[in-house]
């Protein structure tokens, strides 16, 4: 993990933000569900990990890992704020943590369980929204959140000719984690049986992969479209000048 800056070594009161960007492993096993949420003035994460009744406070500064219950913390609905008293960790005892530095992993107990923070392997290659989701619920969110162009939304519907859209994403992205979600709402709530989406994750070094160098991807979020299995248009990442749901109608519009 990155060096932090130095951090009191006792919570304040205040909010916490949800993180997507590492993974929990538990005894060696995989923990999607697990929380992690950063602190908004430093660095410093809470973990919450699936089916404990304990939390943990890492600190950069010192290595430290601070377990205290996790009945303390008042995760907001939908996860991703949090707040937590400064007293639920007074007197708490700390232990250090450790780093492998092969696999930039931290790794410490809580309770008698191992614990492991690992960064978040990026979704590559097909995957379904559901998929997604799992991996990254804060597209799901991004998605419930978003209120789409409704004149797009109804151009996308009304779309008469069978076309497919190959998104080619980053899980890792932050640009990808605004505009996908509100691609799929759109798409959603168009609910076209003429238009068929494939998502395809790509690794943060997608400029060196053979399926993205061989669609000629330079920027994510990009979308593709394809009839009778050709392209015919693209929306290259980056280039959205405007609502992706109304450039994805606008696409549509000029190949009637």
């Amino acid at each position: 993990m990155a060096p932090a800056p130095a951090a009191p070594q006792t919570a304040p009161a205040g909010s916490w933000e949800a993180t997507y960007d590492w993974s929990l492993e538990i005894e060696g096993t995989l923990s999607l569900d697990s929380l992690f949420l950063k602190e908004q003035t430093s660095d410093r994460l809470l973990i919450l990990p699936v089916g404990s009744a304990e939390a943990a406070l890492l600190d950069q500064t010192g290595k430290k890992i601070t377990p205290f219950p996790r009945n303390q913390v008042q995760v907001a609905p939908g996860g991703e704020t949090a707040a937590l008293d400064a007293a639920a960790l007074t007197g708490r005892p700390s232990t250090q943590y450790t780093v492998d530095v092969n696999r930039g992993a931290v790794i410490f107990h809580l309770g008698n369980k191992r614990m492991k923070i690992v960064m978040r392997a990026p979704i590559q290659g097909a995957a379904t929204q559901d998929e997604i989701f799992k991996h990254s619920p804060v597209y799901r969110k991004g998605m419930e959140a978003y209120r789409p162009e409704q004149a797009a939304v109804q151009t996308i519907k009304g779309y008469g000719t069978p076309v497919k859209i190959e998104v080619y994403f980053g899980t890792w992205c932050p640009h990808c984690k605004i505009v996908v979600p509100q691609f799929m709402k759109a798409i959603a709530e168009a609910g076209s049986s003429n238009v068929s989406v494939a998502y395809v994750g790509v690794p943060r070094r997608f400029d060196q992969w053979p399926e993205t160098r061989a669609k000629g991807v330079r920027g994510l979020p990009t979308l593709i479209f394809y009839r009778d299995g050709k392209e015919f248009s693209r929306i290259p990442g980056g280039a959205e000048d405007g609502p992706i749901e109304t450039m994805v109608a606008q696409v549509l519009n000029s190949s009637r």
